[in-house]
């Protein structure tokens, strides 16, 4: 009679390098997504500027954000820019602004595993020359899923004249509608 064949050991799994996502617990048999949000899942392995598309309807558009004494208006792939108005003693007139800065002018997308598979991060640089720093200003916006209002959700001074903006949208939330989406799916 033929003796029976020992089965094989489990490969092992390698160390995960500093800096990668863990996989810890994820055998090579379950998809790189398991354990994920069904949001999550969709957008994994997609590059930047694959998610970047998804944020197509938002071109040409500008949204703002007070936070108290400065208010900051992103302009979609654009600009972003820090200033502190007077409201117009008339309805018809603009607001006078009193201080205004660039924070930064947009210069490209960050690839999404710096920052989670399921985000788009826009680089700002080249703002107006900070004193406090003698540098220029500069920003990222971190574009994530929001079911609820499209904008700035907040905005984070991280170090002297350096920002992050987290801005949300349903345009990257799984099973966004074509029309949420700009009529691509």
């Amino acid at each position: 009679p033929k003796a029976a064949a020992a089965a094989a050991p489990p490969p092992e799994q390698p160390e995960t390098p500093p800096g990668q996502p863990e996989t810890a617990g994820r055998t090579p048999e379950q998809p790189e997504t398991a354990g994920r949000t069904p949001q999550q899942a969709e957008t994994a392995g997609r590059t930047g500027a694959q998610l970047n598309t998804l944020l197509r309807p938002l071109e040409g558009r500008c949204f703002v954000r007070n936070e108290g004494f400065w208010s900051f208006e992103l302009c979609h792939a654009s600009t972003i820019r820090q200033y502190h108005g007077v409201e117009p003693k008339h309805k018809r007139q603009r607001v006078a602004n009193v201080q205004e800065h660039l924070i930064g002018k947009f210069v490209g997308v960050i690839n999404p595993q710096e920052v989670g598979g399921d985000t788009v991060m826009h680089q700002h640089n080249g703002g107006s020359h900070c004193v406090e720093i003698d540098g220029l200003r500069s920003a990222k916006v971190i574009y994530a899923c929001g079911h609820g209002n499209e904008g700035i959700e907040s905005v984070n001074e991280d170090s002297t004249c350096t920002y992050t903006l987290v801005f949300t949208t349903p345009l990257l939330c799984s099973g966004a509608t074509p029309s949420a989406r700009g009529g691509e799916e």
